[in-house]
């Protein structure tokens, strides 16, 4: 509502800068709210007006937050292109602060590509940015990604070292989208070392804030996550109903995910076979929330 407020205000005065700060606001907001398009349609007016009024450091802002777009849509190509397009001009103009988030959405991009030295790279430098500037919140969120890039490379225990790091600095900080974001990623660590009780606990207190802040994407990859564990466990009604909520949440953000999912429903459709699935998919479908809710009560 106050970024509405915000946009109208600029727009009765014709503060034109103020318009396309604004509607890069707006995308972010949409963006979380899973409303992707929209965010889209925003950005792109926000480059066009900081391009117009020479706004070189919100052209940059924008260009990155184009960049996470694409990156979420999987197109990491054209995420790449508006990230180096964005650290171009913040070399340009000394915005380190700005530097140190377009280094790490890079690190985070790579990392995707299983480019690990490189990602690497990125969020070292990001990391002395970050503390340089003294950015509280951007450390705990780079640190996170730092701590996923050793998971990759099979270094459980750095990874944890860092994703601790990372979720003290959240809880210090209060960000409790970076706390929700690095308590998933501890679930799948501890879910790959075989801690399946432990990864639950911290899937759930994800879970939990992800629906607080209202991060439905989070929700859709923690549901995954859930849905693959029950799998592994041979509890095949919870892992049926995480799958289906995923899916479900997956297809609602427009996200190229739902494919993930549907790879793992035909998996669970092979192992159980025609009959069992269909009578198992009638079973589930109506109370996938409650038999979720219910298996992690039980695990808890």
């Amino acid at each position: 509502d106050y970024s509405e407020q915000a946009l109208k205000k600029s727009e009765e005065v014709g503060d034109r800068r103020g318009i396309g700060r604004t509607l890069v606001i707006l995308a972010r907001v949409y963006d979380n709210l899973g409303q992707t398009q929209q965010a889209r349609t925003y950005l792109e007016q926000a480059l066009i007006i900081c391009k117009e009024v020479k706004d070189r450091t919100g052209e940059a802002l924008t260009l990155n937050r184009l960049g996470l777009f694409y990156n979420r849509q999987g197109d990491k190509e054209q995420a790449l292109k508006y990230y180096e397009q964005a650290l171009s001009i913040q070399k340009e103009i000394g915005d380190l602060g700005g530097q140190a988030k377009t280094l790490n959405n890079l690190g985070s991009l790579y990392s995707r590509l299983r480019q690990n030295e490189r990602a690497l790279q990125y969020l070292e430098q990001a990391l002395n940015i970050s503390r340089q500037v003294g950015d509280f919140w951007g450390e705990g969120r780079i640190l996170t990604n730092l701590g996923m890039v050793y998971y990759d490379q099979h270094q459980k225990e750095k990874a944890l070292e860092n994703l601790e790091k990372a979720l003290k600095i959240s809880l210090d900080a209060g960000d409790q989208r970076g706390e929700g974001r690095v308590k998933y990623n501890l679930g799948r660590v501890y879910a790959d070392l075989g801690e399946k009780r432990q990864a639950l606990k911290d899937f759930e207190e994800a879970l939990h804030i992800d629906k607080r802040v209202e991060n439905p994407r989070g929700e859709g990859w923690i549901l995954h996550n859930i849905g693959l564990l029950y799998f592994n466990w041979r509890r095949f009604d919870v892992a049926l109903a995480s799958f289906l909520l995923a899916k479900g949440i997956f297809q609602e953000l427009g996200s190229p995910n739902v494919f993930e999912i549907d790879h793992d429903l035909g998996n669970l459709h092979e192992q159980v076979g025609e009959e069992q699935f269909t009578t198992l998919l009638a079973q589930v479908e109506p109370e996938a929330d409650q038999i979720v809710e219910q298996a992690l009560r039980e695990a808890a």
